[in-house]
């Protein structure tokens, strides 16, 4: 996975609780935050390749790491 990846994906970890007991229910992966930040990205790089002239795809696949 590319460290760009992987820098969104470690923001969407969350702790839960149960709000009745002391110990911790362990962490949940926050998918819709995960699909946010990306889009978030991708909608950034599409802005910043409209005002320069470059093509936004090949923008946002480099950023990725995506072949």
């Amino acid at each position: 996975m590319n460290e760009r990846i992987r820098e969104l994906e470690a923001q969407c970890w969350e702790s839960r609780s149960h709000p009745n007991a002391q110990a911790a229910m362990g962490d949940r992966f926050n998918t819709e935050k995960f699909a946010e930040l990306i889009i978030n990205k991708c909608a950034m790089i599409g802005n910043y390749a409209y005002d320069g002239g470059e093509y936004p795809g090949r923008m946002i696949k480099e950023y990725f790491g995506v072949e």
